[in-house]
């Protein structure tokens, strides 16, 4: 179940565009700290990348 904290975080994300989404996808990937992360545990932080990964998948997806 994700928490409300993480959900806010995951939509202030969104709001930086596509390009800065898979910037921080990037960097949380690689372990970086963000600011727009917060202050998130490692699990919570795993938990917002989860999530941007998830939605930035639909704009990837190619039509068969």
């Amino acid at each position: 179940m994700t928490s409300q904290k993480i959900v806010k975080i995951v939509e202030d994300i969104c709001q930086l565009g596509c390009t800065r989404v898979n910037e921080i996808i990037r960097e949380l990937e690689h372990g970086e700290s963000l600011d727009e992360a917060g202050s998130l545990s490692e699990h919570e932080t795993g938990l917002v990348l989860k999530e941007l990964k998830a939605i930035m998948a639909v704009y990837t997806k190619k039509p068969k």
